[in-house]
């Protein structure tokens, strides 16, 4: 075994001497490097404290509650930390551990929903029938499309069911299958009416010969939010049209504010614009049968009849005139004389080819059944000018008088004291801001300054401490011989005494506590000004070689 000091040695003796150099510094140095190691600590708590907190990642995202109370069970058992978000729909874990926490959950089998989806289909045996394979399939696509809709945005969770009809030789192909879908959606959450309908093409275009008509779906709250007799109604419908026409009214609104703006400058105008939008959807069909002359006839027949005899006077003439399909003849004439009876008759048939034209005109939803515009005007306004604002007006909107619309134009005075009151609140909004800005500079300098003033504390402190090291131990004490010294030369001159005769033993131990008080002497003029004592040194060394 070597005679190498073990390390709880070396540890001690390193701290004893820190501790026998702390103990030599000043009041000063020492409350410096207290300060000092308090910073360090305190900083490097703070440093270790951020480095040591993990990044978080989304796992899984609008679960049910069963999902997430099983998930955080096996994330539990796996010693994987986690947090929760979105009420407990949501899940997160540390961002390098997800794949290892998705490998272990969906090991598994969550989460699962309830919805089983095409798995369904792995259990069916050889000896299933052909009944139950058709209700299995028909679970399993409900299921998948129930995992689909709810990775929709703001759809917590979703049902569909599916009426498909059974296929049969004697079914004569009028029954078409329909869809129900039923929706719950997040708290605080509207869908769109373009979520909804995307929800209907993706039920439809999901089962064979199903129609975007035949799809229903209704929200956890009854609400309907596409029939297959109304399309989009319910509160979707309602809050769409709605939406449409704010939408109209803000932007027209807002071209006629601008354009009146540029002629008389901001805060001169003011313009209302209420409009009706027609919602309805109209289809009209027209068809135009067409006759081009100078066209052979299709077909074309003639028949003829006479007859001879003798009789009475009789004669007359009978014909008909058909078209059939553009023009045909028939014509029938009997003559008779005297002398006999006739009978003559002319029947002659054409057919003509006609052309057809048919249109088709559907009106789309939300056109501009009437509008009614109100313009404010500040009668101070320099240049003002009603009547060509007013006709500025009617064309920018497509002014009609015959559908309804209205159109007000007036000049009045403005009351410009909320103006101005805007105007100073954000004179005095931009003001607090820059004194907050201000503020946050001044402390971050502070923060900055502490900073600097900490790491020269420091670095102040370490200089301090090597020069305590390397001056050594404080000189002690000696008996004073009566040779000559080499610090007696580092004293201040004094007046020469006279020679001492000797004295007895008390004497000589009074001038031994001079000397060493001498010695100590020097030794705080050497930590304490070492600059001068350096100088008097060299200068004595010059001296002496001199």
């Amino acid at each position: 075994m070597s005679g190498k000091p073990d390390i709880k040695t070396q540890v001690t003796d390193f701290a004893k001497k820190r501790w026998a150099d702390f103990q030599g510094f000043s009041p000063g140095q020492k409350a410096v490097t207290v300060f000092a190691v308090l910073a360090l600590a305190i900083g490097g708590y703070f440093l270790a404290t951020w480095k040591s907190e993990p990044a978080y990642a989304p796992l899984y995202s609008n679960l049910a509650a069963t999902d997430a109370s099983s998930i955080v069970d096996k994330l539990n058992s796996q010693g994987i930390p986690y947090k929760l978000t979105d009420g407990g729909a949501g899940i997160n874990v540390p961002v390098d551990q997800v794949d290892t926490a998705r490998l272990a959950v969906s090991a598994a089998g969550l989460p699962n929903s309830g919805q089983t989806g095409y798995a369904l289909l792995d259990k069916e045996g050889v000896t299933t029938s052909q009944f139950k394979q058709q209700v299995d399939y028909q679970r399993a696509v409900e299921g998948e499309l129930a995992k689909t809709i709810q990775s929709i945005q703001g759809v917590q969770a979703a049902s569909v069911h599916l009426a498909i009809p059974q296929e049969d030789v004697f079914n004569d192909g009028t029954s078409t299958p329909t869809a129900a879908v039923l929706l719950t959606v997040s708290p605080g959450t509207q869908l769109t009416a373009s979520q909804v309908q995307s929800v209907v093409y993706l039920v439809s275009s999901s089962v064979q010969g199903m129609k975007t008509g035949n799809v229903t779906v209704t929200d956890s709250n009854g609400n309907v939010l596409n029939s297959p007799d109304g399309g989009m109604s319910g509160a979707v419908n309602t809050a769409t049209q709605a939406k449409a026409a704010q939408d109209y009214n803000t932007r027209t609104a807002a071209q006629l504010q601008s354009a009146i703006d540029a002629s008389l400058g901001t805060g001169h105008a003011k313009v209302i614009v209420n409009a009706t939008l027609n919602f309805d959807k109209s289809t009209t069909k027209t068809n135009k049968y067409l006759y081009q002359k100078g066209i052979p006839p299709v077909s074309e027949s003639k028949k003829t009849e006479k007859y001879a005899g003798t009789g009475g006077t009789a004669g007359g003439t009978a014909g008909t005139n058909t078209d059939t399909n553009g023009t045909s003849s028939t014509n029938a004439t009997s003559t008779g004389n005297g002398n006999g009876n006739g009978y003559d008759s002319t029947e002659e048939t054409k057919n003509n080819a006609l052309g057809t034209q048919e249109n088709t005109t559907e009106t789309a939803p939300g056109a501009v059944q009437n509008q009614h515009i109100a313009v404010m005007l500040d009668d101070k306004a320099k240049g003002l000018d009603t009547v060509g604002i007013q006709n500025l007006v009617k064309s920018a909107v497509g002014y009609d008088a015959k559908r309804g619309d209205t159109l007000s134009v007036e000049a009045m005075p403005f009351d410009t004291s909320a103006l101005t009151q805007s105007t100073q609140a954000a004179k005095a909004a931009a003001a607090q801001e820059a004194a907050a800005k201000s503020h946050d500079q001044m402390i971050s300098l502070i923060k900055q300054g502490v900073f600097g003033a900490l790491l020269l504390a420091l670095v102040v402190g370490t200089w301090l401490a090597s020069r305590k090291r390397r001056g050594g131990a404080p000189v002690q004490p000696e008996p004073v011989d009566d040779g000559p010294d080499l610090m007696d030369d580092l004293m201040p001159a004094t007046e020469p005494e006279p020679p001492v005769r000797a004295f007895p033993a008390a004497v000589q131990s009074d001038e031994s506590e001079r000397a060493a008080e001498r010695r100590r002497e020097l030794v705080r003029a050497a930590d304490n000004r070492p600059a001068e004592v350096a100088h008097l040194l060299s200068g004595w060394l010059s001296t002496k070689e001199n």
